[in-house]
């Protein structure tokens, strides 16, 4: 058997070299690709490349893609329309019409359908999605990742939207940073605003300044600027209120108008929505307040409902619970003054005064004072 099998090989190997010997020359594609001209050029499509002078380094497949281009070197433009007004340099679009109407515009890379169609002169621009940069003409730097992103931008400059609609209605707005569906969503001048989540800032239009971090973060600002809010929600109903800073989930989420708060904690300041100069720390403190110019507090649960006061500093523990029209009113107690109406000027270091009503001066250092 063995002898057998050693004479059928060889045997086999020289058949086969004889016929390949015989067989006519054959070609990987037939016909042969007629799309590779001088100066590093491809071209494959109805028009592409053809007024091509001294430009090199181009590639052009699809109907009219990089037509027009006469000098412009080392641009690639795949889909039927891409480039096909250019004659710029080194220049990537990738989809039907992308980057349809550049001309001198050079170092951009466009991906997707209509993507940076109107694109004119602007340079470095990355738009990777449909309608991305859409109606870009001369901004210049910018970046736009999703579907739609920056699709209104015309001027605007140094702006970087990555995520479906982010930055979609922006104008000529600068140097803005959306990061998240419909991040930023109806900015059209604002500048310098960065947005970093879901919703994220969606209806600012002017504002300026903002800082917005977490889903629905400073969601319906309009106009407001200098804000800053970190914590899903914070700032969520804040429309035109300038300078407020709030960390934490839903922390000043119902403030409208309300300007210059601080709010520190979860659900801080939660339910202001007019109040300014008010600072917050801790959960869910100064859950209820509304028209107070200033307040300063670090506590637990102190001022749980208060209202009207020119000033009032507290350091305490379930202090005043019901307090109204108190012009002045320092207190270091434990569980003092529990209801007190009127009073020009209190001050009570102890246990007693439960009930003291229009008192004139009440200065009390005792332990068991005047009922």
């Amino acid at each position: 058997m063995k002898t057998i099998t050693n004479t059928i090989y060889p045997a086999l190997a020289v058949f086969a070299f004889t016929c390949f010997a015989v067989l006519p020359r054959a070609q990987a594609v037939s016909p042969a690709p007629d799309g590779c001209y001088p100066g590093f050029t491809t071209a494959e499509g109805c028009n592409a490349l053809q007024l091509l002078t001294t430009g090199a380094g181009n590639t052009g497949v699809g109907w009219g893609s990089l037509e027009s281009d006469t000098t412009g070197s080392f641009n690639t433009a795949v889909g039927a329309g891409a480039l096909i007004l250019n004659n710029g340099d080194s220049n990537t679009a990738v989809g039907a019409v992308a980057l349809l109407l550049n001309t001198t515009g050079t170092q951009n890379t466009a991906i997707g359908t209509d993507a940076m169609v109107y694109n004119n002169t602007g340079s470095n621009n990355t738009a990777n999605g449909a309608f991305a940069l859409f109606s870009n003409t001369t901004g210049d730097d910018n970046t736009a990742i999703g579907q739609n992103a920056l699709q209104a931008n015309t001027t605007g400059l140094f702006n970087t939207a990555t995520g479906a609609l982010a930055l979609t209605a922006n104008t000529t707005g600068s140097q803005n940073t959306a990061f998240g569906r419909a991040a930023l969503f109806t900015n059209t001048t604002g500048f310098q605003n960065t947005a970093l989540g879901i919703y994220c800032l969606e209806f600012n239009t002017t504002g300026n300044n903002n800082v917005a971090i977490g889903n629905s973060a400073l969601q319906a600002n309009t106009t407001g600027n200098g804000n800053v809010a970190t914590g899903q929600g914070a700032l969520l109903n804040n429309t035109t209120a300038d300078t407020n800073t709030a960390y934490g989930t839903l922390a000043l989420s119902d403030n409208t108008t309300g300007f210059e708060n601080t709010a520190v904690g979860a659900f801080a300041l939660s339910s202001n929505t007019e109040a300014a100069y008010n600072t917050a720390v801790g959960f869910a403190s100064g859950v209820v307040k509304e028209r107070v110019m200033a307040d300063t507090r670090v506590e637990n649960a102190l001022g749980i409902t208060e209202k009207r006061k020119g000033s009032d500093s507290r350091v305490g523990i379930a202090g005043g619970v019901v307090d109204e029209r108190v012009s002045s009113d320092s207190r270091i107690l434990c569980a003092g003054s529990i209801e007190q109406k009127r009073c020009r000027a209190h001050c009570g270091v102890g246990i007693p005064g439960v009930e003291d009503q229009r008192p004139s001066t009440n200065a009390g250092v005792e332990v068991a004072a005047a009922n």
